[in-house]
């Protein structure tokens, strides 16, 4: 442990420590179209300030061929050039607090311990093809995001694992066989990202163990001969992982109502009655506890706050699972939003004076509000044509921009410095005519 705050380098990657967050699974977080929605979104740039050298993204699906892959429609993604910018995002900021940021990259329907799991042994040579192709187009995104690198899910019996596995993989084509032969499909992507990267993007691959120590060791020397540049070894996620809620021995069981009286929307107080690192549970009834994730303390530009057992608290149901019992609630949830104040604030037409907070070669970010960023696109950041935006702008410098579109789907606010600067060249130019006029008249 005592190097665990020393840099490190692999290939042309420099790490400022070696303190690295594992993929995070954010069941329940919604998307949209491949897309990080803002809940989640917000969540990764949380931990932009945490001192943290490498954060590895969760899975990020890399194909959305429903015959294949299924229902892809709630899952974020890097199937599209679309689903750069919320990446470009993400990696952008990170970088600004010094952490290196790699997108895991997987795909759905693959878990041969699953009895709807597609069967790898029944897809086409094409249909591997197709997948291949897929991860190798998701990785160029990623590199075009600004990324430091990707990392493919090969554990916990996910497609490649499925593929490298003896177990599952019974193909007779190129890519069944020994181990060597299982991981034909790997080696290819690897050999192509490395065709199009440089040694400023990384290729790390995540493996399971398995009750074979040696078959483990043969697979690691074999993903290291491959190309492989980090290792990434996870014994799974462990199976009583799912929040236990303690019912206590009353002569009514509080489960019996709890669809009334714990229905989503509901306005509820309780105790603090345990402080985890990622959340808070509430009693809110005997027997009956609630979940607080640290991300629905509070919006993002407001303080966080802190929490001790006996804290009474004021929270909204947010989620009610009467299968499982299990109960999850909002502190953040009974304010609104910056997104909702920026709607009532920012609407088309209005005038902004900001000061700008990125500068990136598509356009211009400002932060209109704590927690809400204003876009100013880069044809749209004067009525000169601009060659290279970082000739013109700097991160500081104060901009005057009108709001050109709100757009309440996505969570978006458009800005227009040339609209600005071309009403402005009207108004100039009415007043030289008027003046024109007048002189005349007089004369």
């Amino acid at each position: 442990m005592s190097n665990i705050f020393s840099q490190i380098k692999i290939k042309d990657v420099n790490f400022s420590n070696r303190i690295v967050m594992a993929p995070m699974v954010h069941f329940g977080y919604k998307n949209k179209n491949g897309n990080m929605e803002e809940k989640l979104l917000n969540t990764y740039l949380n931990y932009a300030d945490k001192g943290i050298g490498l954060i590895i993204s969760q899975a990020l699906l890399v194909a959305d061929k429903k015959e294949i892959v299924g229902d892809v429609s709630n899952w974020a993604g890097i199937y599209s050039n679309e689903h750069i910018e919320y990446l470009r995002k993400i990696s952008g900021i990170y970088h600004k607090y010094g952490t290196k940021f790699i997108a895991q990259l997987n795909t759905l329907n693959f878990k041969f311990l699953e009895k709807n799991s597609n069967d790898i042994n029944k897809l086409s040579k094409e249909d591997l093809i197709y997948l291949r192709d897929c991860f190798i187009r998701s990785a160029k995104f990623c590199q075009e995001a600004g990324l430091d690198g990707i990392e493919l899910h090969g554990a916990h019996t996910y497609f490649f694992n499925m593929l490298s596995s003896e177990i599952s993989n019974k193909r007779e084509d190129n890519y069944g066989g020994n181990l060597i032969e299982r991981l034909n499909l790997v080696k290819e992507i690897v050999e192509a990202i490395k065709s199009f990267s440089k040694d400023d993007f990384i290729i790390s691959y995540r493996m399971g163990w398995t009750e074979n120590i040696n078959t483990d060791i043969e697979t690691a020397k074999a993903l290291e001969q491959l190309g492989v540049d980090i290792l990434h070894v996870s014994s799974g996620i462990p199976e009583d992982r799912k929040l236990k809620l303690g019912i206590k021995q009353l002569v009514a069981n509080p489960w019996e109502t709890a669809e009334k009286d714990f229905a989503v929307g509901t306005i509820i107080k309780g105790k603090v009655v345990e402080v985890k690192p990622f959340g808070i549970f509430v009693e809110i009834a005997d027997g009956i506890d609630a979940f607080v994730h640290s991300s629905d303390y509070s919006w993002v530009g407001e303080e966080t706050p802190k929490f001790e057992i006996g804290n009474e608290v004021e929270l909204k149901i947010t989620e009610l699972d009467l299968n499982d019992r299990k109960i999850k609630g909002s502190l953040k949830a009974l304010r609104k939003s910056p997104w909702e104040h920026a709607m009532e604030e920012y609407k088309v037409g209005t005038t902004v004076e900001k000061k700008i907070k990125t500068v990136a070669d598509f356009g211009l970010f400002i932060e209109l509000t704590k927690g809400i960023d204003g876009f100013i696109p880069t044809q749209f950041a004067s009525k000169e044509f601009i060659k290279n935006i970082r000739d013109k702008f700097n991160e500081g410098d104060v901009v005057k921009a009108q709001v050109v579109e709100v757009n309440k789907d996505t969570q978006k606010i458009k800005l227009s410095i040339k609209k600005i600067e071309i009403e402005e060249e009207k108004r100039e130019e009415r007043e030289q005519i008027e003046k024109y006029s007048t002189s005349s008249s007089e004369e």
